[in-house]
């Protein structure tokens, strides 16, 4: 039985969205960077069908993010940060999705995954790995580090954000439809 996830990809501008993606699509690194407003794709793993949504970053296009959260309200957000500002931004995404979609994350039902981006730049470093590991088990949420250039962690990324979806997934028959279809989360650093 093929089962189908929806993940978005959230950040701020020039942190490796799109690279992270296209990387785990195509398998092929992006030097260029070419901002983006919102490309999709959707790649068969399995039995499973990952459908990604890669939304644009940069400050012009913020008031989209709650259109995007809207309309993906049954998928897994991404958010991916290199940046000093990095937890401060996840922190402001992730407030954004929980009002968006009215969900309490302190009953753990937030499937949420950060991952700190560009790993294989460890003296532009913006956020510690225990700054991370800490901001996760506040969240109640997965942490790993993936680099898209070097190929480290990519499809892991993914996987786990449909791990997350498939854990925090009601158990049992559903007794309606919105419960069947509450969202999903990752945020990348």
């Amino acid at each position: 039985m093929t089962a189908e996830f929806k993940i978005t990809v959230l950040g701020g501008g020039a942190v490796g969205k799109s690279a992270l993606t296209i990387r785990f699509i195509t398998g092929e690194f992006e030097q260029i960077y070419d901002p983006t407003i919102e490309d999709s794709y959707s790649k068969q793993v399995g039995n499973d069908v990952i459908h990604i949504l890669d939304t644009a970053g940069q400050e012009e296009f913020s008031a989209l993010q709650d259109q995007w959260i809207r309309d993906v309200s049954k998928k897994t957000k991404i958010k991916l940060q290199n940046q000093k500002h990095s937890l401060v931004e996840a922190a402001n995404i992730r407030d954004k999705i929980i009002r968006t979609i009215d969900i309490d994350p302190e009953k753990g039902k937030l499937p949420l995954v950060l991952v700190g981006n560009k790993c294989d730049l460890e003296h532009e470093r913006a956020v510690s790995r225990e700054e991370a590991e800490e901001k996760s088990k506040e969240w109640k949420c997965y942490w790993l580090e993936a680099s898209a250039k070097e190929k480290i962690n990519i499809d892991e990324v993914f996987l786990e954000c449909v791990e997350q979806i498939r854990k925090k997934k009601p158990k049992g028959p559903s007794h309606n439809a919105t419960e069947a279809k509450k969202p999903g989360f990752c945020i990348l650093l």
